[in-house]
């Protein structure tokens, strides 16, 4: 993918270990990595490629821009066993050149 994204292919039939929130400017970003309820990393922290503030695009191809809590939540369970994520990595330069503050308030989704 061009310039600072990337996408991961992941199974998630026991779950994610991600938590999401939004930004001033209604971007979805990574709030958060949990522990699977067997007491493993979810594959998005396993994978080692996902860091906190990466900003995701899309869940299996389908742009999460102006998407809710519930529109990203639905999009993410309705993926079966596998599902793909894209997200994006700006420094804070790029992030401040986008009108995003560096500390933006999050929206917890579990």
């Amino acid at each position: 993918l061009p310039d600072n994204k990337f996408e991961v292919t992941l199974d998630m039939s026991e779950g994610l270990g991600l938590s999401l929130g939004w930004t001033n400017d209604n971007r979805v970003i990574v709030a958060g990595f949990r522990d699977l309820s067997n007491g493993d990393w979810g594959p998005v922290e396993a994978c080692g490629l996902v860091g906190l503030k990466d900003q995701l695009l899309a869940v299996n191809d389908h742009s999460v821009a102006g998407k809710s809590f519930v529109e990203v939540s639905d999009l993410i369970k309705g993926s079966g066993r596998e599902i793909k994520l894209q997200f994006g990595r700006w420094t804070d330069d790029e992030a401040v050149n986008m009108g995003a503050g560096t500390k933006p308030p999050l929206a917890s989704a579990s």
